[in-house]
């Protein structure tokens, strides 16, 4: 059996890992399947998927993956998981690089660069949460607040203050019409 790992027994370990977590499969079973139909070498079998599952669950795992199936898991976790899921698979892979150099290994130059760019995406998402949050927070905070606190509120472009990209432009009421205070740039330029 070849000793490299191809690309589509990593897409398989995928795919079939899956399930495991879904609780549709035993990971023995997965074992024998990715060996038996794929080809795969028992013993890279057991330590893939094994690690999947702790990439799933956004636990610690200890065997070290090639670049590609790091990249391809993260991809796929985040297609199919969201960012809740990309969010667990990168503090996971994360531990893993902790535990790597803690052990004296090297420092997974490839791995950490995968990292930095999947939990860019991450770190996004959780700033555009905390900013919803807080938004929402703001609302219900001025839902309680008399109607003449609201429409001040508003005139003060308070919801702007807090999440500009939600609202882009604030407008405030002058002579009766309204005038845009001022336009929000776009992320993009």
């Amino acid at each position: 059996m070849p000793t490299n790992i191809t690309e589509d027994q990593i897409h398989a370990v995928y795919k079939i890992g899956k399930r495991v977590f879904s609780r549709a499969l035993k990971a023995q079973e997965a074992v024998a399947l990715l060996s038996d139909r794929y080809g795969m070498n028992r013993a890279s079998a057991q330590a893939y998927t094994s690690s999947l599952q702790h990439i799933f669950a956004g636990r610690e795992y200890r065997r070290t993956l090639n670049v590609y199936a790091t990249r391809y898991f993260l991809e796929s976790i985040h297609r199919d998981f969201g960012r809740r899921g990309l969010r667990k698979a990168v503090e996971s892979v994360k531990r893993h690089l902790e535990y790597y150099s803690g052990i004296g290994k090297s420092s997974l130059p490839s791995t950490r660069a995968i990292l930095t760019e999947f939990a860019t995406i991450v770190d996004i998402a959780v700033t555009e949460e905390n900013l919803q949050a807080r938004f929402y927070d703001e609302v219900r905070k001025s839902m309680a607040d008399s109607g003449q606190s609201r429409r001040g509120v508003w005139g003060q472009c308070i919801f702007a203050r807090i999440n500009e990209r939600l609202l882009g432009v604030c407008k405030r009421q002058v002579d009766g019409g309204s005038e845009p205070i001022r336009r929000v740039a776009s992320a993009s330029g």
